[in-house]
């Protein structure tokens, strides 16, 4: 141990040799504070050639701050703290090399040897955790965008705090949002997160494919680093002066295989393109990708909501005044008028289908005022197995050959008018093809209604289409599924090739005794 210290005390090779086996980055301070010697680790740390004396050094070292960025004043500087006889461990701080990269490192200092007038003799070893720092700053941000990504506020109000909060968690200078006009094709700016007003004003607000940094990553569909906006070739051609900027990264939003949006973060430091922000940012880009996709999703139910509620009035007006002139003016022929038996029967067809429209209307108009919850449904105790058993009677006096099993009494809480008419409609549905079983059990909180049928022989043509090969037609399938979800049920349907179709309803019981 003399011989070592004697070796570092006299700026010998020894202990940086020692170090350097260790992969660990030293200097070797004399008295006066000045670099004795430096180790091969600590040169490539800082980016020295081999031929840089070690007093020479400490220029290459740059500014060094607090981890929060504030300048570290010279008393706080680690290595005049160990001069002054402090020992150091750990202790975190940014350094800014000139023309480099911001590094986080880990400082740990001891003073070596006796005191001396000037100080004391030190040696000062640094370890580079700044991919582990920024790899926290990911976990930290994904966090709090889970968070805000989750909140139902409009998306016009989240994406400013989510640019906001990535730029602050990852320690860019500014950072803008842009989203990609699809009609025009063209990038349009929508959100500036620039608090030191160092983005330069005259840039433009619309980006073409291929233009300027977004428009090169927007081409790319992936992550573009510009380390030096004054010379990178699509920067440089926007401006000549990028004031105190001196690097950009633009990262795509995707949407599935589209790009729906970019990110565009400005650095006023130089930037090393090895850096790990690229990769983060294109998880957290896919993240806000499919946060837009679900709320565009949501927008468009809603749009469709409004225009399906604007047709369906349309149909109840717009057909059903035709309809009446129809009836009505059917009716006038059939009173007191002199008609041939085929006259008649036609008249008797006219009639028939026009009513027939009528309940398709009235059933269609009803269906979307359950579904949008325009309809009132009365909750009160309902014998669901009376009510089974009273419209399978009418459907078998109606010609139907139905079979009832339902031997356990079943109280839910429902509207006995709906509820009814739910099961006219599955039994009506099913009533095209042979035997119709109706089933009704409990199952602990829950009713289970299943009506089991054959198929017809002629299945419909079309494969592939709701109900296809089902007996029935779409809107009484749509009407029953209607009133099972307004009571808080689902509707299972297994629409296969099978030679038996077989509708399930689960409602539940409102925790209502069999």
């Amino acid at each position: 141990m003399a011989k070592v210290t004697r070796g570092a005390r006299l700026g010998s090779a020894l202990l940086p040799e020692l170090l350097d086996s260790l992969m660990v980055p030293a200097i070797g301070c004399g008295p006066h504070g000045q670099a004795a010697w430096v180790n091969a680790a600590a040169r490539e740390l800082f980016g020295a050639q081999d031929e840089t004396q070690p007093g020479q050094l400490m220029q290459l070292w740059g500014a060094w701050y607090y981890p929060d960025r504030r300048p570290m004043p010279a008393d706080e500087m680690p290595l005049k703290r160990v001069m002054a006889g402090q020992v150091i461990r750990n202790m975190e701080v940014m350094i800014k090399p000139p023309g480099g990269a911001p590094r986080y490192v880990l400082v740990s200092g001891v003073p070596w040897g006796p005191d001396h007038p000037g100080g004391a003799e030190a040696v000062v070893v640094l370890h580079d955790f700044t991919a582990r720092r920024r790899t926290i700053q990911l976990n930290e941000c994904q966090k709090r965008l889970a968070d805000l990504l989750a909140r139902p506020e409009p998306v016009e109000e989240i994406l400013p705090e989510v640019v906001e909060t990535i730029a602050v968690a990852l320690e860019w200078t500014a950072a803008q949002f842009w989203v990609v006009d699809r009609v025009g094709q063209v990038l349009r700016h929508e959100i500036n997160w620039d608090p030191g007003h160092v983005v330069p004003p005259e840039l433009p607000e619309l980006l073409k494919r291929d233009q300027g940094l977004l428009g090169r990553a927007w081409e790319a569909a992936g992550p573009v680093w510009a380390l030096d906006l004054r010379t990178y070739p699509a920067s440089a051609a926007q401006l000549v002066d990028w004031g105190q900027l001196r690097a950009g990264l633009a990262v795509p939003v995707p949407s599935g295989n589209s790009v729906v949006a970019l990110m565009l973060f400005y650095s006023d430091s130089p930037e090393d393109s090895d850096d790990a922000r690229a990769a983060l940012l294109a998880g957290i880009a896919a993240m806000i990708g499919q946060f837009l996709e679900r709320r565009r999703a949501e927008r468009l139910d809603t749009e469709l909501d409004v225009s399906r509620d604007e047709y369906l009035d349309m149909i109840g007006h717009e057909v059903r005044t035709p309809l009446t002139a129809i009836e009505s003016c059917v009716e006038l022929m059939t009173d007191g008028s002199r008609l041939g038996q085929e006259q008649s029967q036609l008249l008797t067809v006219i009639r028939r289908n026009a009513a027939s429209m009528h309940v398709l209307i009235d059933k269609l108009l009803e269906t979307a005022a359950l579904r949008a919850g325009d309809v009132t449904v009365t909750r009160a105790a309902v014998n669901l197995t009376a009510l089974c058993q009273a419209a399978a009677g009418d459907a078998h006096a109606a010609g139907l050959d139905v079979v009832v099993n339902a031997s356990t009494r079943v109280i839910i809480d429902g509207d006995a008018g709906f509820l009814r008419r739910m099961v006219d409609e599955l039994l009506h549905t099913a009533g095209h093809g042979g035997r119709i079983e109706l089933n009704l059990q409990p199952e602990g909180p829950v009713a289970v209604v299943t009506v089991t049928m054959n198929r017809p022989q002629d299945p419909p043509s079309t494969p592939g289409t709701p109900g296809a090969g089902v007996p029935g037609t779409a809107l009484g399938i749509t009407f029953i599924r209607a009133i099972v979800q307004a009571h808080g049920g689902d509707l299972a349907l297994n629409d296969s090739t099978d030679t038996v179709a077989t509708f399930t309803v689960r409602l539940p019981t409102g925790g209502r005794p069999h």
